[in-house]
């Protein structure tokens, strides 16, 4: 592997690094996030009635004037929300781990001079269960690749058609990966062509909000 090849191993590695946090921030720490400031607000907030007496809004914090308003969801966190129940959730959040251990196990089959390990690995995402499974309850396995594995969970319903799209374009794209890995192009393309799929993953994590509902 040539020096630039290994810079861009680097560079995806990162990627995927950066792509774990985020998928386990959107999935799982927005809510607290929100908690936390609102707690750190109400920490820093000096007593009522402190200074000039409660109730008369000149003193320091005196009553609910001096009580700085702590910041809301929306603002911490304007991106959009999806509603899932729980079961919807579980669904959501396994198909984001497919594709991250799917872009491990490509960088990891490049790495090692394994193209066939790394075209295994795409082709696991590629063919996985995808996001807009199913439509309707439970009705069919899927058109296409990874577009099945939602039946009975009602994700064709509750996801929005952007994101859906998004979804199946990112099974399509670890298709692309695949082929890649078995043809004749250079590990720099194959690399290239996850950082393509990558994007797609980034620009969907920055879109939506994963929020659960009972």
């Amino acid at each position: 592997m040539s020096n630039g090849e290994r810079a861009l191993t680097i560079r995806v590695l990162v990627a995927a690094a950066a792509l774990s946090v985020t998928a386990a921030c959107v999935a799982d720490e927005a809510p607290a996030v929100a908690q936390t400031a609102q707690q750190a607000a109400q920490q820093a907030a000096p007593p009522a009635g402190h200074g000039a007496g409660a109730g008369q809004g000149a003193g320091h914090g005196a009553g609910p004037a001096g009580v700085p308003a702590a910041p809301s969801a929306d603002a911490l966190d304007p991106r959009k929300v999806i509603k899932l129940n729980p079961a919807q959730r579980a669904h959501m959040l396994e198909q984001m781990r497919g594709f991250l251990t799917a872009s491990q196990g490509v960088i990891s089959g490049v790495g090692a001079g394994d193209r066939e390990l790394a075209a295994k690995a795409a082709e696991a995402a590629a063919h996985g269960g995808g996001q807009g499974g199913g439509h309707g309850g439970g009705q069919g396995g899927g058109h296409g690749g990874g577009q099945g594995g939602g039946e009975g969970l009602r994700m064709g319903q509750v996801l929005p058609p952007e994101f859906r799209q998004m979804a199946m374009a990112t099974h399509k794209e670890f298709g692309a990966i695949a082929e890649l890995a078995r043809s004749d192009a250079s590990d720099a393309a194959v690399l290239a062509r996850l950082g393509q799929a990558m994007n797609t993953c980034a620009s969907c994590h920055a879109l939506y909000q994963i929020e659960r509902t009972e």
